[in-house]
């Protein structure tokens, strides 16, 4: 045998060993997977029977586009980048920690069309990561029975440059320095958040006193609508609900059943919004109580111990 054919021969078969002995290519098709603190990640994991250890793993290399990342048993999970329609699951196994000590503990880059739900996770940001969640792009997002703390910015910040809707219940964000829950709408999409059974409590630590918030919307070129059902917004170290807009007509926020209590300030309604109150108990401020300088409306069954300063609070039958 040539010398040059010798070469092509043993070419041959080591590059036919490579091929037989390379992993296939992971495919992202399953509709459910699992996570386990005792799991690996490796190709195949998924099964209760051989779970994986991280959300971005499935995510990234398992899961399909749609599907439920399921939670097996307690344990830190790792941050993860979520770019598509998934569910994160936890039903009760116990702490499902989901944590960063930099940037946000959970990203959420997704289309309009696509849907993303959280369910019972502990997210924090070990007193280091900027955000525990940041929804950046468009989509709808659920957080469902979650915790969201200790991070140096906001607990919830969210900012889509596209329409977006949020949809946060049964939830507790606590100890961020920056706001708790912190919506920017600047695009040409409208916004809608929801906050329903949600405590808002000991956020804005950040810098000086008085400069935090407990919850800030702003609308610059976009609308947003708000409501917060059945929330408590308590202990902020500056003001306990604030809203800006950059235009008029931009911004409508209701408030039902709900307390706002022992903040720096409790409301600052700013020009061109509309906060609207019903059922609701604002009271025990620290310094400033309601600054109106856009339009409060009471439908006369609140408990308001504040006072307000700037436009007078209008009046409101109910209907």
């Amino acid at each position: 045998m040539t010398r040059n054919a010798s070469l092509f021969a043993a070419t041959t078969v080591a590059l036919f060993a490579t091929l037989c002995l390379a992993p296939p290519a992971l495919a992202q098709t399953a509709a459910r997977a699992w996570v386990s603190g005792h799991g690996a990640d490796a190709a195949g994991c998924g099964a209760p029977t051989n779970p994986c250890r991280s959300l971005q793993y499935v995510h990234d290399s398992i899961i399909a586009a749609g599907g439920e990342i399921d939670i097996l048993d307690p344990a830190g999970y790792g941050a993860v980048t979520i770019a598509k329609s998934v569910n994160i699951i936890n039903d009760g196994v116990g702490t499902a920690g989901v944590q960063a000590s930099s940037g946000s503990a959970i990203t959420i880059n997704t289309a309009y069309s696509d849907i993303v739900t959280l369910r019972g996770l502990n997210i924090n940001g070990l007193g280091t990561a900027t955000n525990g969640i940041s929804f950046i792009y468009s989509g709808t997002l659920n957080v469902l029975g979650c915790t969201v703390a200790d991070t140096t910015g906001d607990g919830v910040s969210i900012t889509p440059s596209n329409a977006g809707t949020v949809v946060i219940a049964d939830t507790t964000v606590t100890n961020n320095n920056g706001a708790g829950i912190s919506s920017t709408a600047s695009n040409s999409g409208a916004l809608t958040l929801t906050l329903s059974r949600v405590k808002v409590i000991n956020n804005g630590y950040a810098g000086s006193a008085g400069s935090g918030y407990g919850v800030k919307l702003t609308g610059s070129a976009a609308a947003i609508t708000w409501a917060a059902i059945d929330s408590t917004l308590i202990a902020e170290n500056a003001t306990g609900l604030a809203t800006v807009s950059g235009s008029s007509n931009l911004m409508t926020v209701f408030v039902a059943n709900s307390n706002i209590a022992n903040n720096i300030q409790s409301i600052n309604a700013g020009a061109s919004t509309t906060v609207k109150l019903e059922k609701t108990s604002v009271a025990a401020s620290y310094f400033g109580g309601i600054q109106n300088s856009g339009t409060i409306v009471s439908f006369g069954d609140n408990a308001i111990a504040d006072s307000v300063s700037g436009n007078a609070m209008q009046s409101q039958a109910l209907q």
